[in-house]
């Protein structure tokens, strides 16, 4: 649009030259002539420009306007979405230092600590510093997953559990760990859903709950089972520092970037 601006003030600045040039060189009759020729082809030109211009800048209005909207209603649907991660990332923190071992039942480890949404890819073209501290953060967070799972594994292979008590295992391995770590847990085969009705003393779940008692933890172990701790309780604060970026970003009212919802003006 300013070239073609430019152009139309260029050609009619060209026009007048020519005209004042012929009227100071001809005949006066000839002046008259000249300036009414010029005249005319600069009015014609302005014309015409005038009305290519008016319309070509309309249509890149509407364009603008188009965009504009496009790209207002995909910050809104990506602000949804971020408020959503914030949320989603003040659980992750909970549940590391509640010692969740993430990948326990999961098909696909990643999905076991992240959802990816359909606008993912979008939040990464418009949003990339929080999307790669975000993949780094669930890559820091499987890979203490497989630590403990490993951890897990071995605490295992130490605990003998009758047949009848099998069932307690996975809430067993659970408790131990947090156990070796040091770390207190109330009454984990008491009253409730491992309650069992038989007035016997040999239950499961007392057996459970005596298993757990009687367990001990190798120093090795220890050891192991505390530095996971420590090394949840800092994925932990990494989570919840990242929740606050991903709430800011969820504030932002200018759309950064380009994608396929979302074009560049």
């Amino acid at each position: 649009m300013i070239f073609l601006t430019s152009l139309a003030a260029a050609i009619l600045l060209a026009l007048a030259c020519v005209g004042f040039y012929l009227s100071r060189h001809v005949s006066r009759r000839q002046h008259i002539a000249a300036l009414v020729v010029t005249l005319t082809a600069s009015l014609s030109i302005a014309l015409i420009f005038a009305v290519a211009l008016n319309q070509a800048w309309a249509a890149r209005r509407d364009r603008d306007q188009r965009i504009s909207a496009a790209r207002g209603q995909h910050l809104q649907r990506l602000q949804t979405l971020l408020g959503t991660e914030s949320a989603a990332l003040g659980g992750i923190a909970g549940a590391l230092r509640d010692g969740r071992y993430f990948t326990q039942v999961a098909n696909d480890a990643r999905q076991a600590v992240w959802h990816d949404d359909v606008l993912t890819a979008d939040v990464e073209r418009h949003f990339p510093e929080y999307a790669r501290e975000r993949e780094q953060l669930i890559q820091n967070i499987l890979e203490h997953d497989r630590a403990l799972g490993r951890l897990r594994q071995r605490l295992s292979a130490d605990l003998r559990l009758p047949d009848a008590t099998e069932p307690y295992r996975i809430d067993l391995l659970s408790a131990l760990v947090k156990k070796c770590a040091g770390a207190s847990v109330h009454q984990p085969f008491g009253d409730g859903v491992y309650s069992e009705p038989d007035s016997s003393p040999h239950t499961p779940g007392r057996d459970a709950a005596l298993a757990y008692e009687q367990f001990r933890c190798a120093p090795a172990i220890v050891a192991d089972c505390r530095r996971l701790f420590d090394r949840a309780d800092d994925l932990a604060e990494e989570a919840v520092q990242l929740s606050v970026v991903a709430r800011r970003d969820a504030e932002e009212t200018v759309l950064h970037g380009s994608c396929t919802y979302a074009p560049s003006e």
